[in-house]
């Protein structure tokens, strides 16, 4: 394959403070694909190769032990396990996000309302009914978990059931936030971000660009776009604080805020920002 697109789609830091790049090459007509998994001993170090396969994988989930999950645009699951990937194909026609409290309790969604619980062993069903294209997932617990998708859905899950949220906003949400609180945060194209808590739907405005990843760190709540930087919540709005950065993906830990898009990464340790490209 004759690589010319390149982009960096996830990025994770695990309790050892190792780093993983989900890294996915395509051909200039995007029609073949290559995805590699990279991870670095510390933010500066040179990656090693984990994973490399000639597929298209849309996202990454990393336990704080640092095993690695993986779901592929056309409904195949990944996961490490004895020194290898195994791998499964759900039944979904594609899978865009996967998230996990932990390593026995991972969620993957994708179209068509299909979303799949990772039970430390296998993968059952749990899908929203008729629910449309479903982008990510996130949750506080196993009794409150939180679905967003296109046609400005948001659905909760309580342990047994999902509640479609009848909100007044719609877009084509792109992120979700649960916080220890219960507020939900969610983000999509356009700029659209709202925030939800005890019932009550606040709209957050201040950019118009396409939003793909909520984070909180040190107390402020990220919100972080491929093309127009990083942005923070401030009242009831948003104000960019990192306009160079790239934010199609970004994860916290209690050290750093650790961001990426296209060939960039970027670090936060609540003082100063350090970037590098993931090769």
């Amino acid at each position: 394959m004759d690589v010319v697109n390149r982009d960096c789609l996830a990025v994770m830091e695990d309790a050892a403070g190792r780093v993983s790049a989900l890294v996915v090459s395509s051909d200039e007509d995007r029609e073949t694909f290559r995805t590699d998994v990279l991870e670095y001993d510390t933010f500066e170090a040179e990656p090693r190769t984990l994973f490399t396969d000639d597929i298209s994988v849309s996202q990454m989930w990393k336990a704080t032990s640092g095993r690695h999950f993986l779901c592929e645009v056309l409904g195949t699951v990944l996961w490490q396990e004895a020194g290898t990937f195994r791998r499964t194909e759900l039944d979904a026609k594609q899978l865009y996000g996967i998230w996990g409290l932990a390593e026995d309790a991972v969620y993957t969604v994708g179209g068509e309302g299909r979303c799949f619980r990772f039970d430390g062993a296998g993968w059952t069903a749990m899908h929203v009914p008729g629910g449309p294209d479903l982008s990510a997932v996130h949750g506080r617990s196993e009794t409150d978990v939180a679905v967003v998708g296109n046609d400005g859905l948001v659905a909760r899950w309580d342990g047994s059931t999902w509640r479609v949220l009848d909100l007044p906003a719609s877009g084509r949400f792109r992120a979700v936030h649960v916080m220890p609180d219960g507020t939900l945060y969610a983000a999509g194209l356009g700029g659209v971000f709202v925030r939800l808590f005890e019932g009550e739907l606040t709209v957050l405005e201040g950019t118009k660009d396409d939003l793909h990843a909520i984070q909180p760190f040190e107390g402020s709540i990220y919100v972080g776009s491929a093309e127009g930087g990083i942005h923070v919540v401030d009242g009831s709005g948003l104000v960019s604080t990192k306009p160079k950065a790239r934010g199609y993906f970004m994860h916290a830990t209690d050290r750093h805020l650790t961001t990426c898009g296209v060939t960039q990464m970027a670090q936060f340790d609540g003082g100063k920002w350090r970037a590098r490209t993931f090769a």
